[in-house]
């Protein structure tokens, strides 16, 4: 680097100091915000040089210097602006990380329907969810254990992954999204405005992470999480989830997230696939809902509609939810989520409405993967069979795949 010359005038030394910067994108804020410095204390001296200079100059020259000089201004306020960003988010994903302990209301809303519970995490790996009237849901990443707890009925219900699907910790890992809350890179978060939240001035930043957009609001003065919001879309129903009122670092009794039964609670086992999501979970969806039913579903787009799944596991006045239930849920929600991160080009269709299971020639789902140049095809037997693109049924009243 050059070293200034104290005979050198002021644009000089400002030309020369940029000419020195690499392009934008690589700026190195430390070495501009010196050089700021340093043109500082040399225009504190001689102030009025170099607009003397600049007004003595020929007008091409003028022009050049001016540009010349508005360039440095515009690399330095960048350099200070994206320094600052960085340094606010940070401060936000690193209290994310640092912090034993989480709590926070989680509010997830769908068309006419909105839940609220209650979230505690405490590190590393477990968490609490308050589902209100006494029920309780606890995670224990260590151990791949999730147990459900009504008070209530006196109910302890043992959810077991099914081992030759996959480990139970891998299968506990899928669901604590606390954990990936936790761990986003301290530049991940873009900038996105400012307002308030609970009554608090705050900052807003877009954090892309694992194909999910997060936006997160953090206290402006301290960095402290305020609010975390993402959203999905399944079928044609958007899906949002809230974490609102978040407390970072209080004390938590590790009692609360315990997975062991307590004395008294009669005990049921339910059973959970931690496999990864996949067309076997669709077809496991359409088997369980036409044993049900004696159909399957009306529809693959408005889950909403299928309340014949899991018929008769959950007697009418009774807020027990039994093994049945519970695994039908979880199939379900499989199904869903096989269905929603298929791209556009499957371009699948359901032709099902209605259809009673058995009819080996009947097609009720077909979809295409990938690039592939055929189609797989589900038929009313619930076999699967490749078949070209140019043999694909036409329906004129299957339903067709969302757009996103």
């Amino acid at each position: 680097m050059n070293r200034q010359n104290p005979d050198e005038d002021l644009l000089d030394q400002a030309v020369r100091r940029i000419q020195d910067v690499p392009a934008f994108g690589a700026v190195p804020t430390q070495r501009l915000l010196k050089s700021l410095a340093a043109s500082r204390d040399a225009a504190t001296r001689q102030p009025h040089w170099i607009f003397e200079r600049i007004r003595a100059m020929k007008p091409l020259s003028k022009i050049a210097a001016s540009v010349l000089l508005a360039l440095g201004l515009v690399a330095a306020g960048w350099a200070v602006l994206n320094a600052r960003t960085a340094l606010a988010f940070a401060a936000v994903a690193e209290q994310l990380h640092e912090s034993k302990t989480l709590t926070a209301d989680l509010v997830l809303q769908q068309p006419q329907i909105t839940m609220r519970w209650k979230i505690l995490y405490l590190a590393p790996g477990h968490v609490r969810f308050d589902l209100g009237g006494g029920k309780f849901q606890v995670f224990d990443q260590s151990t791949g254990k999730i147990v459900l707890l009504d008070e209530s009925q006196k109910l302890a219900t043992i959810i077991n992954v099914v081992q030759q699907d996959q480990n139970a910790r891998t299968a506990i890992a899928s669901i604590d999204w606390i954990e990936r809350l936790r761990n986003f890179g301290p530049d991940s978060g873009k900038p996105a405005g400012e307002t308030d939240v609970n009554g608090v001035h705050a900052k807003k930043f877009l954090v892309q992470a694992n194909g999910q957009e997060y936006t997160i609001f953090a206290d402006a003065k301290t960095g402290t999480p305020l609010r975390v919001e993402f959203s999905t879309q399944l079928g044609d129903n958007p899906v949002a989830m809230t974490l609102d009122n978040i407390a970072l670092g209080l004390p938590l009794d590790s009692a609360l997230f315990s997975t062991e039964v307590p004395a008294g609670y009669k005990q049921q086992q339910a059973n959970m696939s931690g496999a990864p999501i996949g067309e076997a979970d669709l077809v496991k969806f359409l088997e369980v809902y036409a044993e049900h039913t004696e159909v399957f579903p009306p529809s693959l787009r408005d889950f909403r509609k299928d309340t014949g799944i899991g018929a008769g596991t959950l007697p009418k006045g009774s807020n027990a939810m039994t093994p049945e239930f519970l695994e039908a849920v979880n199939q379900t929600t499989r199904a869903m989520l096989f269905l929603n991160q298929l791209p556009a080009s499957a371009n699948w269709r359901y032709a099902g409405t209605g259809v009673k299971k058995g009819n080996a020639a009947k097609p009720i789902f077909w979809y295409r993967p990938g690039d592939a140049k055929t189609y797989r095809v589900i038929f009313a037997d619930l076999h699967i069979a490749d078949v070209p693109a140019a043999d694909v049924p036409v329906v004129s009243t299957a339903e067709t795949q969302p757009s996103k």
